[in-house]
């Protein structure tokens, strides 16, 4: 009998060893601090990202980011289209219709990324493998719920926005890589001469 028991000890410790557990029981709160920490340490990153909208639309591309509040999106569908800030404007350029507008944007309003968009929602998580899922929800909000998949670092993978209504969007990120050593200048978009410029279009009521 104590043989046995050794032995089940034994492979008890050697499956422990071999199998570990993925992820460890976390709070929402803890989960949520974890996500803004590590996406907020993150100097640079770019990648491929997929935009699918609740409307059924399908929106591809390539970006790049740089802390603080510097990003830049070129689609490949729609081909040419391109989102871009340096932190101080916000450029959306769709050849298509060949409009460009420029948004004026409030200091600081960007510098927190998606890390400083989620203060004020109640926070649930949970792990899968080695992934962790943390499901906001929140009141008042022009999304009430937000779904972010991180993996076991909390780098972001996948994040959805959806309102009440169920209106909203999910981005998923692909071949990311971090503090790769982007720079300032690629964040300044040259508006072609030929489109219509609509300038702060965000401020028209």
């Amino acid at each position: 009998m104590k043989k046995i028991l050794i032995k089940m000890l034994f492979v008890t410790v050697l499956a422990a060893a071999l199998f570990p557990v993925s992820g460890k029981a976390i709070s929402g709160d803890e989960a949520l601090q974890a996500f803004r920490g590590r996406m907020s340490s993150i100097g640079s990153l770019e990648g491929t990202l997929t935009m699918k909208y609740s409307s059924g639309s399908l929106q591809t591309g390539q970006f790049k980011f740089m802390s603080p509040g510097k990003f830049i999106i070129k689609f490949t569908n729609p081909s040419g289209k391109v989102i871009c800030s340096n932190g101080r404007k916000l450029w959306v350029y769709d050849p298509a219709s060949a409009i460009c507008g420029i948004q004026e944007l409030i200091p600081g309003s960007l510098s927190g990324g998606i890390a400083g968009m989620l203060h004020g929602y109640m926070a649930i998580a949970s792990s899968s493998g080695s992934d962790y899922t943390i499901k906001l929800k929140g009141t008042g909000k022009g999304y009430t719920n937000i779904n972010i998949l991180a993996d076991r670092n909390f780098m972001l993978k996948k994040v959805s926005f959806f309102s009440e209504r169920g209106e909203g969007l999910e981005v998923t990120l692909s071949n990311v890589r971090a503090n790769s050593g982007l720079h300032a200048g690629l964040f300044e978009f040259n508006v072609p001469t030929s489109c219509l410029i609509v300038k702060d279009p965000l401020n028209v009521r």
